[in-house]
C-alpha cells in the first residue's frame, strides 16, 4: 500500500487531504453562491446566520459544519453536493483524531484503518433498457470498529442536468425523486459470492427491511437498510470483527437520471468494480474521470473495457485501490439515441 501518512495534530493547520477537502468545500460554497446571483448577506439571511460567518466559511477561516452544509445546500440548490463535501472533510478529520487517540501512526487507507466500517469489495451495475436505469449495488462489509451495527445508510442522488444548476432545479422540481417509485429492495448474505444480481433471493440470502429516512432535495433521498429479515424478522447485526454482504437495487427513469454515474468513496474501500450495460443498438460511447477530495481532475487510472454479450454493450472498470474521498465519474453519449430519451441527452 506504500508509505503511511501520519495525520497532523489537532491544533496544527490542516494539511494534505484534509486541507484539500476543506478548501474544496469553501470554494464550492462561493462558486454556488455566485452562480445563484446572491451576495454573502443574502445567503446569510436565507440560512439564518450573519454575513461574517458566510465570509469566513468561504475563505476557509472556520471549519465546515453539518448544519451549515445542509442549510447552504438547500439554499443554493446544490443537490446534496455540499453535504457530501462536508462528510468527506469530517471523515478525514475524524479518522485523524482516532489515529491520534490510539497513538498509532497509520495511513488513512483500507489496509490500516482499524476504527471504521470497511468495504472489502463493491460491485455496482447500471443497466439501461431505453427508458429507465436499473442500479444494483453489491457490497461486502467488514466491521473494524468496537461497536455493532444494526443497519446501513444509503443515499440516492440523481441530476438530469448536473452542469446547469438552475435548469436542474426547475426540472427536478417538476420530476422529484420519490422513494415509493424506486422499487427499492435489498438482501443480506454471509458472503458476496452468495449474491447474484440476476437471481435476487436465490441461495443463502435474506431480504431485508429498508425505509426512507429523509428527502434531502428533489434530487436526493436517504434511506436506511435494517439488518432485519423482511419476512421472519431475523436479526442480522454486524458485530465487531465480522463481515456480511449486502445487495440493493432500485430503478430510476431516464427523465430523472441523466447520462452519467458517479461513485464517491465515503467509506474506505479495498476494491471497486463498475459495470455499465446498454442495448448494443444505441451505439454507446463511455468515458470517465477521477476527481480527488481537493477537486483535482485526472484520468481514471485504468482502462474502461467494452465487450458485447447477448445484444448488450457492456463497459467494465475496476479499481483495486480507490482513494477515500475521491469521486469516480462516468459519462456516456448515444450514437443512436432511444426515442424516449430526453432531447437534451441525445
Amino acid at each position: 500500500m506504500g508509505a503511511s501518512r501520519v495525520p497532523a495534530d489537532r491544533d496544527d493547520p490542516e494539511t494534505g487531504e484534509l486541507s484539500a477537502a476543506h478548501g474544496a468545500f469553501s470554494a464550492e460554497v462561493r462558486r454556488l453562491r455566485l452562480l445563484a446571483g446572491l451576495s454573502q448577506k443574502s445567503l446569510a439571511r436565507r440560512i439564518g446566520c450573519n454575513t461574517s460567518y458566510v465570509s469566513k466559511m468561504e475563505c476557509g477561516a472556520v471549519p465546515p459544519t453539518v448544519d451549515f452544509a445542509r442549510l447552504a445546500d438547500d439554499a443554493l440548490r446544490a443537490g446534496g453536493d455540499l453535504v457530501d463535501r462536508w462528510q468527506t472533510w469530517y471523515e478525514l478529520r475524524r479518522r485523524g483524531d482516532a489515529g491520534r487517540q490510539t497513538a498509532v501512526s497509520e495511513a488513512i487507507n483500507v489496509e490500516t484503518a482499524s476504527t471504521t466500517l470497511l468495504v472489502t469489495h463493491e460491485r455496482t451495475t447500471l443497466s439501461f433498457d431505453g427508458d429507465a436505469y436499473a442500479i444494483t449495488v453489491l457490497r461486502e462489509l467488514e466491521n473494524r470498529t468496537e461497536r455493532s451495527y444494526n443497519g446501513y445508510e444509503v443515499r440516492i442522488h440523481v441530476d438530469a442536468f448536473p452542469d446547469d444548476v438552475e435548469r436542474s432545479r426547475v426540472h427536478h422540481r417538476a420530476h422529484p425523486l420519490v422513494w415509493d417509485h424506486l422499487g427499492f429492495r435489498c438482501w443480506w448474505a454471509p458472503m458476496m459470492s452468495d449474491l447474484d444480481p440476476r437471481k435476487p433471493g436465490a441461495g443463502p440470502t435474506i431480504e431485508l427491511v429498508a425505509d426512507p429516512t429523509q428527502t434531502v432535495t428533489d434530487k436526493m433521498i436517504e434511506g436506511w437498510i435494517r439488518f432485519e429479515g423482511k419476512r421472519y424478522g431475523e436479526l442480522l447485526t454486524l458485530h465487531p470483527g465480522r463481515r456480511l454482504a449486502l445487495m440493493y437495487s432500485y430503478t430510476v427513469s431516464s427523465t430523472q437520471w441523466g447520462t452519467w454515474y458517479q461513485r464517491r468513496m465515503r467509506v474506505p474501500t479495498r476494491r471497486l468494480d463498475v459495470e455499465l450495460d446498454f442495448p448494443q443498438g444505441l451505439r454507446t460511447l463511455v468515458w470517465g474521470k477521477a476527481i480527488t477530495a481537493g477537486d483535482r481532475i485526472g484520468p481514471l487510472g485504468s482502462q474502461i473495457d467494452e465487450h458485447t454479450e447477448n445484444g448488450r454493450s457492456i463497459w467494465s472498470w475496476t479499481n483495486g485501490k480507490p482513494e477515500f474521498g475521491d469521486r469516480y465519474r462516468f459519462e456516456w453519449r448515444f450514437g443512436n439515441p432511444p426515442s424516449r430519451q430526453p432531447e437534451e441527452h441525445r
